[in-house]
């Protein structure tokens, strides 16, 4: 019966884990070990590649309420000129006609 020998495998989302293979899985080789960490791999790429997407969805939210807001500061900036206009013209004294 081989011995049980503990595998570290490097997993760029988790950091390392230390892996103790059954016996039946335990390979003079290590290819039980290199398939563990293939695994690992691409079920990190996938979970980087969905926060990816995630992001990128959120990234596009936050442009379209960026740009929104502009539009907002420029209405209110013209609706405040026009009314400061407004103001301007109600207190201006008349002249009065002789």
């Amino acid at each position: 019966m081989p011995a049980k020998t503990a595998a570290v495998l490097h997993s760029p989302c988790d950091g390392a884990k230390e892996v103790l293979p059954s016996d039946s899985d335990c390979s003079s080789d290590g290819a039980t070990a290199d398939v563990t960490s293939a695994a690992e791999r691409i079920n990190c790429l996938l979970q980087v590649t969905a926060e990816r997407d995630l992001t990128f969805a959120q990234n596009q939210m936050l442009c379209g309420a960026n740009e929104k807001l502009v539009l907002a500061t420029i209405e209110a900036q013209t609706l405040r000129d026009e009314a400061e206009a407004a103001n301007h013209r109600q207190n201006e004294v008349p002249v009065a006609e002789a």
